[in-house]
């Protein structure tokens, strides 16, 4: 999903719906990711849980397998870390994202209000020409009817 990402246009900006189904995504391929992290470390787990089981059997080995599982779960927990940490900077940017799309509906919305009080002040101004227009038209036939 990386790269950039068109959304449909709507009247106040971009589809609620493309924008959800974007997210939606990141959010699955992100949980997916996690589940994969999480399995490698359960590999791990149970690679340490064999070669616990092969130190107690194997008591020449201890040094190197002691080694070994102190590598293993450094590399389970840096996994873990590492997952985490990514998705944590994932869920920041679609925050800020969502942040973004919220100040720019205020700044429509806000457009829309200026756009609509100048519409009624046009409404307005143009009602009250043409009521003149008619009350002038109706003085105008007064007039001349009076003059006949």
């Amino acid at each position: 999903m990386a790269g950039k990402v068109r959304f449909g246009s709507s009247f106040f900006g971009f589809k609620r719906s493309d924008v959800n189904i974007y997210i939606e995504n990141l959010v699955r391929d992100f949980e997916s990711k996690i589940r994969q992290k999480e399995t490698e470390i359960e590999i791990l787990r149970s690679k340490i849980n064999e070669i616990e089981g092969k130190q107690n059997a194997d008591g020449q080995d201890r040094a190197a397998i002691a080694e070994v599982l102190i590598q293993a779960r450094t590399d389970a927990e840096r996994l873990l870390e590492d997952a985490k940490s990514q998705a944590e900077a994932q869920k920041q940017i679609i925050e800020e994202k969502i942040e973004h799309q919220r100040q720019y509906l205020v700044q429509l919305k806000e457009k829309i209000r200026e756009f609509r009080i100048g519409l009624l002040a046009l409404m307005n101004d143009f009602d009250g020409k043409l009521t003149r227009k008619v009350e002038e038209m109706a003085d105008g036939n007064e007039e001349i009817q009076g003059d006949r």
